[in-house]
């Protein structure tokens, strides 16, 4: 999965800690307005096809509890 380094959301700030991981991505908290967010990030194509698809790419695969269904996409991307 490729990755990109990126700043705060909220207010640009390049400053963080580290604050929890979970398969392979870091949680940071922003060191001057509190905001967690992952970083590095996926990039923008790999978010994309995780949205629409429902599956998320990590280190590892998870069991899921339902079934992948292609014709939910198309309602959800309607709706």
């Amino acid at each position: 999965m490729k990755t990109i380094e990126v700043k705060c959301y909220h207010c640009g700030s390049e400053k963080y800690n580290f604050y929890d991981t979970e398969n392979g991505f870091n949680l940071v908290k922003c060191l001057d307005c509190g905001l967690l967010y992952v970083n590095p990030c996926p990039i923008q194509e790999e978010i994309d096809l995780g949205a629409k698809t429902g599956l998320h790419q990590g280190q590892e695969d998870f069991d899921m509890t339902g079934n992948f269904s292609p014709n939910k996409v198309e309602k959800y991307l309607h709706i």
